[in-house]
């Protein structure tokens, strides 16, 4: 979608006054107050990925986590074996 990447040149600050939120164009060198369109678009789709590398973590440490022990299991009984 067209909008994500240029919502994605636009940077929110806080104005030092009034502690309000405004957003700055880095490409027309502008600021505005109001939520530029596209701009939580932008946001949610920053979330959701950063939500899914989050989850994809999850589950690779839960996976090793399970292959450790796997790993201990069988390493128990391969000693009780020899036992």
């Amino acid at each position: 979608m067209l909008l994500a990447p240029l919502a994605a040149l636009r940077n929110k600050y806080l104005d030092d006054t009034t502690g309000l939120p405004y957003f700055y164009n880095t490409v027309t060198e502008t600021s505005v107050w109001e939520v530029p369109r596209g701009y939580l678009l932008h946001i949610a789709q920053q979330t959701r990925e950063a939500e899914d590398a989050v989850a994809a973590a999850a589950a690779a440490a839960a996976a090793a986590e399970a292959a450790a022990a796997a790993e201990a299991e069988t390493t128990a009984n391969v000693a009780i074996a020899g036992a």
